[in-house]
């Protein structure tokens, strides 16, 4: 049954955008690209003492929350997430060379470390706020300030596979599923809305599951949630489950479909990118352009949920005590001087405009 095999072809003779041939302005972007990353880490640290967010010498110092009797898990998972950076992307390259087009996981991967330029502010608008401790950018760059307390490197590092394992198990489930439909069945002439009918409740869970187990094990904190629909309210691990479970998963969700591959081997954006005046003669170009607009603006969807919870003011409840000794208070809208947990307090930027309850 064709229509639920994933073809590989190699090389399209057709294509003019052949892949793994860069032009003199594809090595200027990498080698600018090189250099922007070289410099930006050069500026990087895993200490804020002195910045803006940084606890004053001789103010109140919370204690460290541990989990199953550890502190530092954060060192596990950013050495995780960088093993597992080199070893999908380098795999991914090999294969979509091989192949003479970039395969479905580079696609996106590549889209989703790109998205990354929006996390400052998608942990603004739902008061995520991550250990100082990890490696994290200046903070008092623009942009990376909008992050409430840093914007650690292991984001940028890990983001990818966070889609990734979601998906491949999506799109297997689905490929056991369809060969054993007919031929006619919905499953088979609908694949890309059976897989994100699929994906949609499978990244929910993992979402979920992923997300309330990296709070408590205090790689970040949302500090301020909605009491209804969350668990752990009012302690240092509290998860908005329903909200950022739902939210999220729905963006988790979109990559499947973008990665399925018809029997043509060629995913969805390929086939846009294709019939398209200004992609057709780079249609790999184009299947990352239509594939990273699409998942932005469901990201940007996700973001403006939150900036609605924050704008309303809803998300009263307070993660106490507050877990991160290195850090003042992150109190947008005063809910920690209310609830009495010891400051020294910062509003962080873009605050102070929220409702207040």
């Amino acid at each position: 049954m064709t229509s639920v095999k994933t073809l590989d072809r190699g090389p399209d003779p057709e294509s003019p955008d052949r892949f793994g041939r860069l032009t003199p302005l594809a090595w200027s972007a990498i080698i600018v690209g090189v250099a922007a990353v070289v410099y930006a880490a050069l500026n990087s640290s895993r200490s804020v003492a002195g910045t803006r967010v940084g606890r004053p010498e001789g103010s109140f110092v919370p204690s460290r929350t541990a989990f199953l009797g550890i502190s530092n898990w954060y060192l596990y998972f950013e050495i995780g997430s960088l093993v597992m950076f080199f070893a999908v992307w380098g795999t991914a390259i090999v294969q979509s060379r091989r192949r003479g087009k970039p395969t479905p996981t580079l696609l996106m991967i590549a889209v989703t470390t790109s998205l990354t330029w929006l996390d400052p502010i998608m942990n603004w608008a739902p008061y995520a706020s991550y250990d100082p401790r990890m490696f994290h950018f200046d903070v008092d760059w623009f942009w990376i300030n909008t992050a409430p307390t840093v914007e650690p490197w292991a984001v940028i590092i890990g983001y990818g596979y966070f889609f990734l394992l979601p998906a491949w198990f999506t799109l297997a489930v689905y490929r056991r599923i369809a060969a054993r439909a007919s031929a006619g069945s919905w499953l088979v002439r609908r694949p890309k809305l059976a897989i994100l009918a699929l994906s949609l409740p499978i990244c929910i869970a993992w979402d979920g599951v992923m997300e309330a187990t990296f709070v408590r094990m205090g790689f970040y904190t949302y500090t301020q949630v909605i009491p209804f629909g969350s668990i752990f309210a009012g302690t240092p691990h509290q998860f908005p489950l329903i909200w950022e479970a739902v939210l999220f998963g729905i963006m988790l969700s979109t990559a499947a479909p973008l990665m399925w591959v018809d029997d043509t081997g060629r995913t969805w954006s390929e086939t846009i990118a294709r019939r398209t005046r200004i992609f057709a003669k780079r249609p790999y170009v184009g299947a990352f352009v239509i594939a990273w607009t699409m998942m932005s603006v469901v990201y940007l969807g996700y973001g403006l949920s939150f900036g609605i919870i924050r704008a309303t003011g809803i998300a009263t409840e307070t993660a106490q005590p507050w877990r991160y000794p290195e850090t003042k208070v992150f109190d947008p809208q005063g809910n920690y001087k209310r609830d009495d947990e010891p400051g020294p307090f910062m509003i962080g930027t873009w605050a102070g405009w929220e409702l207040k309850r």
